[in-house]
């Protein structure tokens, strides 16, 4: 069985298979009633994440081809997080047999050989429930009929279940989310993620931000009270962050995505005041500002970034009417382009938002 779980300690919440490693404490129990079910109920409410880099979609190297010149992949600079996302393209009909998949699945990077692996490289993926990433087309009507893009992974040799993409809601980007609990996938020595096309040719979907992580709410992972700094920027202990799709920022004038006063944590450890962290490719570096909660959601119309965001129907939202005094749920972080984009909105104790 691959160790690569214990180097996952650099999260807001604990990784917990790695944690009762460490403790050599059994927090798995029958029926829920352990120490297991006791910390992830207080993580949920909390907002303390456990969410990992699968890959992050910048770089077509990072993915193989089943088939050359009938399914093949390159990059797009439209990515929802990053400059790029990974185009996948049914250059010739797939009959649900062709499949990209890559290796690279740590990070981004190709997770090395664990004890027990007799040199293969596989990580153990059983500290997380979910795996998700967004999707998007260009097109009208590419991929628009749910399995035509399947999901699968190879863990120690076995490809699991094949599980559908949706269908894919013309120009807008949507979070797609697998529960590998509930597909029976066995993860503990995880090698490769492949996807599947069966569509006609010349169809294009867009991925991007594939991660992996223990607590889903609402359309997609929770990010809660924390969320990971942006690449290549420094954040000092206790200074004001602001959220961007990219990553936590600096603060330094009044925006709508100020979060507030962060408190920064270096493998479960906080940092001394004055201290520093920088945000990395592998998103690995997060800030916690307590008190938010961060999520993804479903909005039934286009809204405004910084807009309250009040109950429409569905599982949806809609911005609130300008001018009156309505109490929002939460509010937007970023613009709704359309109806059923899925957008970052916050929810703050004790908050309410009220478009001007």
């Amino acid at each position: 069985m691959s160790s690569d779980v214990l180097y996952k300690t650099n999260r807001p919440g604990p990784s917990l298979l790695a944690l009762s490693k460490v403790m050599g404490v059994n927090l798995f129990g029958v029926g829920g009633i352990d120490y297991r079910a006791m910390l992830e109920t207080q993580a949920q409410i909390l907002g303390l994440p456990f969410l990992v880099q699968v890959n992050n979609c910048q770089t077509a190297a990072d993915f193989t081809k089943s088939d050359t010149g009938v399914f093949d992949v390159a990059v797009d600079a439209s990515g929802r997080v990053g400059t790029n996302a990974i185009k996948m393209t049914s250059t010739g009909a797939l009959n649900g047999t062709q499949y990209l998949e890559t290796k690279l699945i740590d990070e981004s990077k190709v997770p090395a050989p664990g004890p027990g692996s007799k040199g293969v490289n596989q990580t153990d993926w059983r500290d997380t429930r979910y795996l998700g990433f967004w999707v998007t087309n260009t097109s009208a009507g590419d991929f628009s009929t749910a399995g035509e893009m399947k999901v699968a992974i190879v863990n120690n040799g076995v490809e699991s279940t094949q599980v559908n993409v949706q269908a894919i809601v013309n120009d807008v980007h949507q979070w797609f989310q697998i529960d590998m609990n509930g597909e029976s996938w066995t993860r503990d020595r995880v090698e490769k993620l492949r996807f599947y096309g069966n569509v006609g040719a010349s169809e294009d979907l867009f991925v991007c931000d594939i991660v992996r992580y223990q607590y889903a709410f609402d359309r997609g992972p929770l990010y809660g009270c924390a969320f990971p700094i942006k690449s290549g920027t420094t954040i000092t202990q206790g200074e004001q962050v602001r959220w961007t799709i990219e990553g936590l920022i600096t603060s330094s004038t009044a925006q709508v995505a100020d979060l507030g006063t962060c408190v920064l944590y270096a493998d479960g450890v906080q940092v001394s005041p004055g201290g520093t962290l920088v945000g990395n490719a592998a998103r690995s570096n997060w800030a916690i500002i307590p008190g938010t909660y961060m999520y993804i959601h479903r909005v039934s119309a286009t809204t405004i970034n910084g807009e309250g965001l009040i109950w429409s129907a569905a599982r949806t939202s809609i911005g609130v009417t300008d001018g009156v005094d309505e109490l929002a749920v939460s509010k937007g972080l970023e613009a709704g382009g359309a109806a059923n984009d899925d957008i970052f909105v916050l929810k703050r104790m004790g908050a309410d938002y009220i478009s001007a």
